[in-house]
This record gives structure tokens, sequence and C-alpha cells, in this order.
């Protein structure tokens, strides 16, 4: 006895239904990787002297100098 495969068509659907799950912490995570490293930077080119800076030279001297009168 052979056996027959029973291949009846079913109806597929012919696009995948959209589904919105992940997409808020995919972008959460896109905007926070453009905004850490561009605050990083921000903040970065605000506060770095380099050290052959006058202004640096002069705060070290400053801070390395012993108080009057101190211990």
């Amino acid at each position: 006895m052979a056996h027959t495969p029973n291949h009846s068509p079913t109806p597929r659907p012919t696009s995948i239904p959209y589904r919105k799950e992940g997409w808020l912490p995919a972008i959460l995570t896109i905007i926070a990787g453009i905004l850490v490293p561009a605050t990083a930077y921000y903040i970065h080119s605000q506060t770095y002297r380099h050290p052959t800076d006058i202004m640096m030279r002069q705060v070290n001297s400053e801070q390395t100098t012993p108080a009057a009168g101190g211990h």
C-alpha cells in the first residue's frame, strides 16, 4: 500500500503583519549611541586644557606652592 502525501494547499498570508515589539528599545539605543559621544565630546572640548597651556601652568604652580604658615 503506497502512501500518498496529503499536499492540500493552505492559504498563506502574502505579507507578514507589522509588529511594533522592540522598536522603542532600538530607537532609544540609537539615540543614546549618538548623544553619549556627543555629550562627552562637548564636555571634553569645554574643560580640557593642554599641558602646555599658560593657565594650566599657573594653576599647577599655585597648587604645588606651600601655603604661607601652613603645615
